[in-house]
């Protein structure tokens, strides 16, 4: 019995080589998420040299327990990364090719797909907005700083929201979903109930997440229904298109909702 996540490979339309199961490859979304991880790394070291807050969110989350351990905080996370997708590649067996038109697939599925949520936030928000009052405040940002109590500049957002990309797609998808499947497997759930019971309890502690802390939300109804929606079609991307594009839409979403639309 095969138990891990996703229960069984997703059907590949146009056979094995195809663009559909390069983009699944773990190399590949290393190849794809490097850039982020240069990035979100170099903005939190110029970002300190500015004498800006800390970084919060899942990036600040993994960076503290890293420093705690005694690691080198600063290369440790995005070696973690890559340590990770490499191993993963190596004993899954995959192939070593990373062709340039997959990664500019990639990248145009990411943005199609943080398009689509961006444009589910604003009808939610448009919806709840016509009732008024409290519930009218509802936001279209997936990243857990969202309110931090001290205005932040628009670089601090910027690096904030490629490192929520990353590290809580980490986190929720590349950690949590095989986790929670394994614990409802062992709980003598099916295939099938088990993956499903995985991807709505990672959701609503994604959703969760954002409330918690000293910088987290007021808990309302309607952005925590929005962001454990967003979380399910997260690890749908996750499952159906691989980790890269789960990570890409995430980052294009918070880039769009939390710097382009910010204001």
């Amino acid at each position: 019995m095969n138990d891990s996540f996703p229960p069984h490979d997703p059907a590949d339309p146009l056979g094995p080589g195809s663009y559909f199961e390069r983009t699944r490859r773990p190399i590949v979304c290393l190849a794809f998420l490097a850039p982020l991880l240069a990035a979100y790394e170099a903005g939190v070291v110029w970002l300190a040299s500015r004498g800006e807050p800390a970084l919060l969110g899942a990036g600040g989350w993994l960076r503290w327990s890293l420093a705690e351990a005694g690691a080198g905080a600063a290369f440790a996370l995005p070696a973690v990364v890559a340590a990770i997708l490499l191993s993963w590649n190596f004993y899954g067996h995959h192939r070593w090719e990373v062709r340039w038109d997959t990664l500019g697939g990639m990248l145009g599925e990411s943005l199609l797909a943080a398009s689509l949520l961006i444009a589910a936030a604003l009808g939610v928000h448009a919806l709840i907005g016509a009732d008024g009052g409290e519930a009218a405040a509802v936001t279209v940002d997936l990243a857990e700083d969202a309110t931090a109590e001290a205005p932040r500049s628009a670089a601090a957002n910027l690096v904030g929201a490629i490192g929520a990309g990353v590290y809580e797609e980490l986190l929720f998808r590349l950690a949590l979903l095989p986790l929670a499947y394994g614990l409802f497997r062992l709980l003598r759930c099916g295939p099938g109930g088990a993956a499903a019971l995985a991807v709505v309890s990672s959701s609503l502690l994604f959703a969760l997440c954002h409330h918690l802390g000293p910088h987290g939300e007021a808990p309302t109804l309607a952005p925590f229904l929005f962001r454990a929606g967003a979380g399910g079609v997260l690890a749908a991307l996750f499952w159906w298109r691989g980790f890269g594009v789960a990570v890409g839409a995430h980052a294009a979403y918070d880039l769009m909702a939390g710097v382009l639309l910010a204001g």
